[in-house]
């Protein structure tokens, strides 16, 4: 695989989806539902995706029609599933300063994808906000089998884009995530705030800075 970029050896970056590409629809939903109940937010979500990840719904395994029962056993929330993931999938708001970074990379050379813990509604999103089409390639839990709690997801990824670990940056909001990828010999950016993103994809793309200056 040729294609480089002349600042760095970096040749491809890995974005996350939820929390970086887009606003995190799925926080946001169940912060909503907690709010309503007086329930504590981050008990509910960490119940919420555990549940998906313990039931295999992120990894494919099960379809959603598996998860709700028990996402309504962790949660206590048993309602209209429909409405609930209505709830979530409203929420998941793309990012346009986000597609500037995107588009300025490729046009330098770097190979861009994403990389995403998601069930099928990351395919449901892009056939209400078409984002795919922006991406050399789209790697999602639900598709390969395997999440990022998994180390050898990084693996698998970098086999597919025939690159050495050193070759690739990743790009996540969540924390372990971005020490896994570090464990593997990956690049990682921890994603917080806008400018600190700007700032460490610098240190990479010097040319990003530049046009930010410009």
């Amino acid at each position: 695989m040729e294609r480089k970029t002349r600042t760095s050896g970096i040749r491809a970056v890995l974005f996350d989806f939820g929390g970086v590409v887009a606003d995190e629809g799925f926080v946001e939903a169940m912060n909503l539902l907690a709010a309503k109940r007086g329930a504590d937010p981050l008990a509910l979500i960490n119940a919420a995706f555990e549940a998906s990840y313990e039931i295999g719904f992120s990894s494919g395994k099960v379809r959603e029609e598996s998860y709700w029962p028990l996402f309504a056993s962790r949660t206590g929330i048993d309602e209209n599933t429909g409405r609930i993931k209505e709830e979530i999938l409203s929420r998941y708001r793309l990012r346009p300063w986000m597609f500037g970074i995107v588009s300025r990379l490729k046009e330098r050379g770097a190979l861009v994808c994403l990389l995403s813990d998601q069930s099928h509604w990351l395919d449901e999103l892009n056939e209400r906000m078409d984002f795919f089409r922006h991406f050399d390639h789209v790697f999602n839990s639900y598709n390969l089998g395997i999440t990022k709690k998994d180390p050898a997801i990084f693996d698998l990824v970098l086999e597919r884009i025939e690159l050495r670990p050193e070759q690739a940056l990743f790009v996540d909001d969540h924390l372990p995530h971005v020490r896994r990828a570090r464990g593997k010999g990956l690049r990682a950016i921890h994603f917080t705030k806008r400018d600190a993103l700007l700032r460490d994809l610098a240190a990479f793309f010097p040319f990003l800075e530049e046009r930010e200056q410009a």
